[in-house]
């Protein structure tokens, strides 16, 4: 089954709901006040929406019969105060989100294993919450794109389960980033980055937190007055391994504070910083 719908006026609605096998849903909506909401379920589906205007929701859930099968989403939201909400089941799926203006708010929610996200975010004052749970997920969060920087946005990625990572790309001003991986073996990268050679990235704050054995964080901070802080509880955990070419916490700038905390045994630090008055301070500790 095949479903496509274009809205090109003010206050309109389109609402999709489609069971069985092999499905597809394309929305595209232009205009004000729009809503959107499809459902696909037990089917390899896919479902695209694309919306423009101000005042846009977009609800989006879909489910295969068995992790075989998976599904897809394409999302994008241009304009001002929009609502996306995706939701995946029974793993290996694909979801791609792309949300441009200002306060806009994104939720991603994936289940079971092979799942993977990402995030491309341009524009300031925007909330992102990205859920990931099961096994060997993948998630990617980019604030700010090439000569676009992305400022005071606020994203929170939660990923449960073993074998998961993700990715953090920040270009832009004091934009606030928690991340929390619950589970062994999870990979951590991370980055604050000049927009295209300009400017730094500064005032950004990031939070990590790794609980669980053998997980591996690693970043680099090209700005100034950015605070980082990495919490690793569990056994063989590490903080740059060459894993990455930003081995460890890699700082160019100045004013920029780093606070690392391991609690376990076996546990590793790498750490370099060029410029003022940076400040990284390691703890490591027997359980």
């Amino acid at each position: 089954m095949v479903y496509s719908c274009t809205v090109l006026a003010q206050d309109n609605s389109s609402e999709v709901e489609q069971k069985g096998a092999t499905n597809s849903a394309i929305v595209n909506q232009t205009g004000a006040s729009n809503s959107s909401e499809i459902t696909q379920k037990r089917g390899h589906n896919m479902a695209a929406v694309d919306q423009q205007g101000v005042g846009n929701r977009s609800i989006v859930n879909s489910k295969t019969p068995g992790t075989s099968l998976a599904n897809e989403v394409d999302v994008d939201q241009i304009g001002d105060n929009n609502t996306s909400r995706a939701r995946q089941y029974n793993g290996d799926n694909y979801l791609r989100t792309f949300v441009r203006g200002s306060e806009n708010k994104t939720i991603v929610r994936q289940r079971e294993e092979g799942n993977r996200s990402t995030l491309a975010v341009r524009g300031d004052d925007n909330d992102a919450l990205v859920e990931q749970d099961g096994q060997e997920n993948i998630s990617v969060l980019r604030l700010g794109l090439t000569a676009n920087a992305a400022n005071a946005n606020a994203a929170t990625i939660s990923q449960v389960g073993d074998g998961n990572h993700f990715r953090v790309e920040v270009m832009g001003d004091d934009n606030s980033i928690g991340i929390t991986a619950l589970g062994h073996g999870n990979k951590s990268e991370w980055g604050f980055s000049n927009a295209a050679g300009a400017v730094y990235s500064d005032a950004n704050t990031l939070d990590v937190s790794q609980i669980g054995d053998v997980n591996i964080t690693s970043g680099y901070i090209e700005g100034d007055a950015n605070s980082i802080s990495i919490l690793q509880t569990g056994y063989q955990n590490s903080v740059g391994t060459s894993w990455t070419a930003g081995d460890g916490v890699h700082i160019i700038g100045n004013l920029n504070s780093v606070s690392i905390s391991q609690s376990g045994m076996q546990n590793i630090s790498t750490n370099s910083q060029f410029g003022n008055n940076n400040t990284i301070v390691v703890t490591q500790k027997e359980p």
